[in-house]
């Protein structure tokens, strides 16, 4: 692969990236007006630098990407702590779209067996 090519295949994965956490941030925005949610305390620059600054970035990027960008390895925002004020990046966990379903289905097992 000449330095074009992978000059070429670095900005796809970018672009890619940077328009999943896009529409995130987006999201972010819909939650504050449909749920008042409070708004997020970082831009979504700030949201990018946060996510290449996690040490598992590279290893969920890759995953991502060797995968085809299939959805269920996209990189998702998970929240340390639910609350009104999550939208904090001391608050996100870098996670993927299928480890939240996981997650989501096991925390709504704990719920159903502590309510029968």
């Amino acid at each position: 692969m000449n330095a074009k090519e992978i000059f070429t295949e670095q900005h796809e994965i970018m672009c890619k990236l940077y328009l999943s956490l896009m529409q995130t941030y987006k999201g972010f925005e819909t939650q504050h007006k449909q749920h008042g949610y409070d708004l997020p305390r970082f831009t979504l620059r700030e949201l990018m630098s946060w996510v290449y600054a996690q040490p598992e970035s590279e290893e969920l990027i890759s995953k991502w990407v060797e995968s085809g960008y299939n959805q269920d390895n996209k990189i998702k925002l998970g929240f340390k702590v639910t609350s009104r004020n999550r939208y904090i990046l001391d608050n996100l966990v870098l996670t993927t779209k299928e480890e939240s379903r996981l997650k989501y289905l096991r925390e709504r097992e704990v719920k159903d067996e502590e309510g029968a």
